[in-house]
Order: C-alpha cells, then sequence, then structure tokens
C-alpha cells in the first residue's frame, strides 16, 4: 500500500498524508479523518481536482492496499520528522533553530564579558 500511496496520493495528499496546497487556491485535504470506505470511494470517483483511479489503473486489491495504508497513517501518524513546530516546514523550522542557537550564543558572550569585568 505505501508503494501505490507513495506513486499515486503523496504527490497531492503529501507523503504523511497530512494535505498539501494546490493550484488556484485549491487544496488537497488531509487523509487522517478519512475512513477506509471514504479512501476506496474517492479513489474510484475522484472528487473535486482529484483524479479518477477506475479498476484498469488500479485494481480492487489495490484500492484497499492503499485504504489500510492510509489508515495505518491514521492510526501512527508516520512523521519521522522530530518535532515539527507545528508543522511550518523545514525552512521556516531551520530559521527558528538558528534563531535560538545565535540567541544563546549572544546570551553566553555577554554573560562571559560580564565575568571577564569583574
Amino acid at each position: 500500500g505505501r508503494a501505490l500511496f507513495a506513486a499515486n496520493c503523496a504527490p497531492c495528499h503529501g507523503a504523511t498524508g497530512s494535505g498539501t496546497a494546490l493550484t488556484n487556491g485549491w487544496t488537497a485535504p488531509p487523509l487522517f479523518q478519512s475512513t477506509s470506505v471514504q479512501v476506496a470511494e474517492a479513489i474510484r470517483v475522484g472528487p473535486g481536482l482529484m483524479p479518477v483511479f477506475p479498476s484498469q489503473v488500479l485494481t480492487d486489491e489495490q484500492v484497499n492496499d492503499v485504504a489500510t495504508y492510509v489508515q495505518r497513517l491514521r492510526e501512527e501518524r508516520l512523521d519521522r520528522g522530530g518535532n515539527p513546530l507545528g508543522r511550518l516546514g523545514p525552512l521556516a523550522e531551520g530559521i527558528v533553530g538558528w534563531i535560538v542557537t545565535l540567541g544563546l550564543l549572544v546570551a553566553a558572550a555577554r554573560w562571559l564579558g560580564r565575568r571577564a569585568g569583574e
């Protein structure tokens, strides 16, 4: 199910199923609240901008595999990124890390400067 999800669903819904922004203000919704039936129906019907995946593209067994994998994402929230800081994204989280680190370095330098003056 994971390989099928990565190939067919992750480009829009994200690798963790958390949803992403699409073009023209559209978004691919997060899948954490979706049931297996809703996932299977969405694959076959293709609501909104979502493409339709007929049985010639994904067999019923493959649809079940994808739905099972989405349930696993829902249950385990497979996010191996450590502390996500509210899912701001890697750039914003990196900037926060740099700012905190630089702030600690400045505080340490000031503390050492005061001690040297004593």
